[in-house]
């Protein structure tokens, strides 16, 4: 959407129409619910200025949220009977054909052999997550604006300003969050709740 290149009807000439076409997709999204079932998980970090170090800590940050993102999307279907099967963009080059990303296997992996994800499971088989060219499905798109609206939000609240997708346009959506002392800390909420997460309130 914010894409300059695209054409046809996502031609935009401007932010504003750019924006506008935002605003009726997220409420396009808020209107599909109940039955679109949404879960995002953030986090922030404030990161060192050398690259080494800083990469490490990405690193560690990426794996803390997949691995979040699997166990609290996990406890939540499992509490309404629900299997979840899990598909993720890849992150890696899929023009010669699909990749599998290691990091993410390693991580699955290492949560199924915990009491935690037997429990989660409630007994079900839960088959580990696949990867998928980026925009291969329109789910996944969907996935990224409600990522994009959250995180523009944030951005906008830490530097005072006020944002041009309020996540409260996509309606109510499950929500979780590393926080800053490190724990845990999830609601359902019509839209990101900043305030509870971070400490800080969208501006409006």
């Amino acid at each position: 959407m914010m894409s300059s290149g695209q054409g046809g009807v996502f031609a935009f000439t401007s932010n504003a129409e750019k924006f506008a076409f935002g605003a009726d997709l997220a409420r396009f999204i808020a209107e599909s619910r109940p039955q679109l079932f949404t879960y995002n998980v953030s986090g922030c970090v404030r990161l060192p200025a050398e690259q080494k170090e800083k990469q490490k800590i990405l690193r560690h940050v990426k794996q803390e949220l997949f691995s979040l993102a699997i166990l609290g999307s996990l406890e939540l279907l499992r509490d309404h009977q629900v299997t979840p099967r899990w598909t993720f963009d890849n992150i890696k080059d899929t023009t010669n054909g699909p990749k599998t990303e290691g990091w993410a296997q390693e991580v699955f992996l290492g949560l199924q052999d915990t009491p935690l994800f037997t429990w989660l499971s409630s007994g079900a088989v839960i088959l580990e997550p696949k990867f998928a060219s980026p925009g291969s499905h329109f789910l996944s798109e969907v996935a990224d604006f409600i990522s994009y609206c959250s995180a523009r939000e944030f951005q906008k609240a830490v530097t005072s300003q006020t944002t041009e997708l309020p996540t409260k346009l996509l309606g109510w959506g499950n929500y979780a969050a590393v926080t800053g002392d490190g724990s845990v800390d999830s609601a359902r909420s019509e839209g990101l709740p900043l305030k509870q997460f971070y400490g800080v309130r969208p501006r409006s």
